[in-house]
């Protein structure tokens, strides 16, 4: 009688082997995709949940009484690689620009504003903002541009660790001589508006520690024979505002001549 062959060992082994060599290349191919695949969709969903918090953002602003805008940003690594100017889906909304102003804001409506990292502007002016709100605003580290134009601010103390502010503008704010001295330690101000703050001689040696200033305002300024001398020391200075001021001529023409490249506001 035939017997029916047997099927070998050294047959099935090599088969079992193939077909397992077939899925390890198949796993291999696919285990990138399917990373990449799960980082996407987990990337999507803290795009989604990122814009959902800028609207609760936006909307806690305009019921506190502000007006907000905002930018879309490419994250920092895609900026690094591609450049400034590249947009692409990983793209986020934020929020830079927060405008609350008038007699109806007050130190406690500034809650809404800490709750923004990114905030690059905010206005408050001929607001009812005081020294307690400045508390507040200190923590907003990306800030570059502040208005306090008419508020009761007296002190700038808790500003002096902002790390990016470059604009600040005090005029017709509180704000008098111990208050201005903290500005010196501001470490990237460049443009400041003074005006309307009884500037004096005194006031002016203060703003002359400033040595970064590029812009300055001390419309209304009040000075003596050689009050604007301690300015000649802002060599970056571009602009200086003295409209309805009181300057002796002998005294600012040799500013002009010491700062030869800085226009004269009158």
């Amino acid at each position: 009688m035939n017997s029916l062959p047997e099927t070998s060992e050294s047959t099935t082994k090599p088969r079992s082997e193939l077909v397992a060599g077939k899925r390890l290349v198949a796993l291999i191919f696919l285990a990138p995709l399917i990373i990449l695949l799960v980082t996407l969709l987990g990337l999507e969903a803290m795009t989604l949940l990122a814009e959902q918090q800028i609207e609760q953002q936006r909307r806690a602003i305009a019921i506190a009484g502000g007006k907000s805008e905002t930018e879309r940003h490419s994250p920092w690594w895609i900026q690094k690689i591609m450049g400034p100017d590249f947009h692409s889906f990983f793209d986020r909304t934020r929020l830079v620009s927060i405008v609350m102003t008038g007699e109806n804001i007050v130190d406690a409506k500034l809650q809404k504003v800490s709750q923004v990292p990114d905030l690059v502007s905010l206005d408050l002016q001929n607001s009812h903002i005081t020294n307690e709100g400045l508390k507040t605003i200190s923590k907003l580290e990306s800030l570059k541009y502040l208005n306090l134009r008419g508020t009761e601010v007296t002190s700038l103390k808790p500003l002096a660790s902002l790390p990016q502010l470059d604009t600040l503008l005090i005029n017709f704010s509180q704000v008098r001589g111990p208050g201005l001295e903290d500005l010196s330690q501001f470490p990237k101000l460049q443009f400041l508006g003074a005006g309307g703050l009884k500037i004096d001689d005194r006031a002016v040696e203060i703003l002359a520690k400033c040595r970064g200033l590029e812009e300055l305002s001390i419309n209304g300024a009040v000075l003596g024979e050689s009050g604007l001398k301690p300015l000649h020391a802002l060599k970056d200075l571009k602009m200086l505002s003295l409209k309805d001021a009181t300057v002796d001529p002998a005294d600012l023409s040799a500013f002009k001549q010491a700062l030869p490249g800085c226009k004269i506001g009158q």
